[in-house]
């Protein structure tokens, strides 16, 4: 292949991608992007305290791991979130916090729960983790 071709398909695939972030209801396969929550819409995620970037990740990556799960399912989906355990700050001097969410994913018609653990420092700086609830 030539270094033109390559370089037009690597425009195309990242122009595919934007394309699949700036518009609603486009999937990607394996990963499902959505869009504002319409009018009369509830989005699953108001209660959530994480930035919507940090948001977007735990989901990613909670989609990855269920896809591993099921194999077969094609249709996920997060339906609810709430936070379990309130920010605490553990330490004072960098500014850390940490808090527990519950998220709720529709996997084919089945609710399964996974409890995600946040950690914030300091302006900006953020990790999670997450762990199936059985």
């Amino acid at each position: 292949m030539t270094a033109t071709a390559v370089l037009r398909f690597c425009s195309c695939l990242f122009l595919a991608f934007g394309l699949a972030i700036a518009v609603p209801g486009i999937v990607l396969p394996g990963i499902a992007i959505s869009g504002p929550a319409q009018a009369g819409e509830s989005n699953p995620f108001d209660a959530s305290l994480a930035s919507n970037l940090l948001q977007s990740r735990a989901q990613i990556r909670i989609y990855r791991h269920d896809d591993q799960a099921d194999l077969a399912c094609q249709s996920r989906n997060f339906v609810a979130a709430k936070v379990v355990r309130s920010p605490r700050i553990v330490n004072e001097t960098l500014n850390e916090r940490k808090w527990i969410e519950r998220w709720v994913l529709d996997r084919c018609g089945n609710h399964v729960t996974y409890d995600v653990y946040f950690t914030e420092v300091g302006q900006g700086g953020a990790i999670f983790s997450f762990l199936e609830v059985q």
